[in-house]
């Protein structure tokens, strides 16, 4: 990853009032491999945030204790239902305070970032995966990212697809949908 360009405290054109940091970051010469340890960097980054923790609480305050199904479910439920899904053409790398503050975004910032922020800190785990097409002979291009969520939270035995994307419930085989409907994708 390149750094180009930071701007402090640059004012958002697209939220009046609101002064925000950007930093320009050249990802061309990222592999697949690199964009998801930058993306969990930035999930946990947000598992460790005030703001997203006591927004996880809030959505699962409701689900009976050490219930990680249910807890997941809620939170996939609540991203959602809360956040607008917008293909930004570009991969943009939001974190999850930010995507909290403005609810759109790609299935980077809202579905993986965003959700796997709120669940990791509650303690449930997540991993990511990728989706890729094949273009050509030897070259593989990702075009979808998702969660998965561990269970049990503390010593994960089995994966679970949580797609926040589109309204679907957890365990949605992601995976399976794209297979099916590749020419489509």
């Amino acid at each position: 990853m390149k750094i180009l360009r930071h701007y402090p405290q640059v004012g958002s054109l697209a939220y009046p009032g609101e002064v925000v940091d950007l930093t320009l970051v050249d990802f061309s010469d990222f592999d697949s491999t690199e964009k998801i340890n930058y993306a969990r960097s930035l999930i946990e980054k947000g598992a460790t945030d005030p703001l997203v923790n006591e927004l996880a609480h809030a959505i699962v305050r409701s689900v009976p204790p050490r219930d990680t199904i249910g807890q997941a479910k809620a939170l996939l439920a609540w991203v959602q239902g809360h956040v607008t899904y917008v293909d930004d053409g570009v991969q943009m790398f939001r974190d999850a305070q930010y995507t909290i503050r403005h609810p759109s975004g790609n299935c980077l910032s809202a579905g993986a970032i965003l959700f796997g922020s709120l669940c990791e800190s509650i303690a449930i785990p997540v991993r990511l995966c990728v989706l890729e097409k094949k273009v050509g002979v030897f070259r593989r291009d990702p075009f979808h990212i998702y969660c998965q969520v561990g269970v049990p939270a503390r010593n994960p035995t089995e994966w679970i697809d949580a797609e926040a994307t589109q309204n679907v419930p957890l365990g949605w085989d992601v995976a399976a949908y794209a297979e099916a409907n590749a020419d489509k994708l």
